[in-house]
């Protein structure tokens, strides 16, 4: 939201002046033939004044401790934190989550551009990083912290292993809280190595595939919309990628058979099967499309 504010601040200062007229092709900024990009600056500032609403402000804090508190509550488990350290903890851990967007504000205010000056910036932000992760340190020690970093770089493992328990929830076989953790582990071992300058991957299930083109599908049918029969593919593609939060190498299968009873296993080498059968549509689809 205050990305596109700021966006929309720099939009202005290019604005046309009351009464001037521009050719269509000039239409709603960076060239956009549609006349969009007019509607689009006022639905950035409309919505820069709604976020700095207080009763806006307390909403979406609440929604965010909400899923915090759903995301992080194995790690509060674990932990064994009292009322008050899951309250504290949560309230730091939402901080955290919006420090990058409330630095931007603080150097867009002290005269400091991210791209001119990356280092004043860098600066701002890592002193605002440690001043929460010492917050937190208070809170839950050391140690605590410890299992906080970890906890949160196998995330995409955690929504694996998440879904395999949802999967066994209901067989004579489910998964223990000891096994899920055990299998969490194994899997964060076993995950293929990411290049160097890879970035690390969001937690959770991956994003939908996108193909080229505006929504998704690079040709258009009768009345601007996607060709009959091929509308649905986009959904079909975001529901293939669920499981996909976290690779199931062949090592982690074998490594599993020693926490997993044989019906666990099998049910991991079918989210494997699935994941392999994902993989390959999702290339077809690329060279087709």
């Amino acid at each position: 939201g205050r990305a596109a504010a700021a966006s929309a601040r720099s939009g202005a200062a290019g604005a046309e002046e009351p009464g001037e007229s521009r050719r269509p092709s000039e239409r709603g900024g960076r060239g956009d033939p549609r006349g969009r990009g007019d509607g689009g600056m006022q639905q950035a500032i409309a919505l820069r004044e709604l976020l700095a609403k207080p009763e806006v402000q307390a909403m979406l804090n609440q929604q965010q401790k909400a899923g915090i508190e759903t995301r992080y509550a194995p790690l509060f488990k674990l932990l064994n934190l009292s009322t008050d350290q899951a309250e504290k903890l949560t309230t730091l851990l939402a901080e955290r989550g919006t420090t990058r967007q409330d630095i931007f504000a603080a150097a867009q205010e002290q005269g400091i551009n991210p791209r001119t000056s990356p280092e004043a910036f860098r600066k701002l932000l890592t002193d605002a990083q440690n001043e929460i992760n010492g917050g937190i340190k208070s809170v839950i020690g050391e140690s605590g912290f410890a299992q906080l970093q970890n906890f949160e770089q196998t995330m995409p493992q955690r929504a694996l292993v998440g879904e395999l328990q949802q999967r066994l929830s209901y067989t004579a076989t489910p998964l223990t809280a000891a096994q899920s953790e055990q299998l969490v582990q194994i899997l964060a071992r076993n995950s293929p190595p990411r290049p160097a300058n890879a970035e690390a991957p969001p937690a959770g299930p991956p994003p939908p595939m996108v193909f080229p083109g505006g929504r998704g599908i690079p040709f258009d049918g009768p009345g601007g919309g996607p060709p009959p029969g091929v509308a649905a593919l986009p959904g079909v593609i975001e529901s293939a990628v669920r499981i996909g939060a976290a690779p199931v190498t062949p090592a982690a299968v074998v490594e599993a058979q020693v926490v997993l009873s044989q019906p666990q296993v099998v049910a991991l080498q079918q989210m494997q099967q699935i994941q392999q059968a994902q993989q390959q549509l999702q290339q077809v689809f690329r060279e087709t499309l």
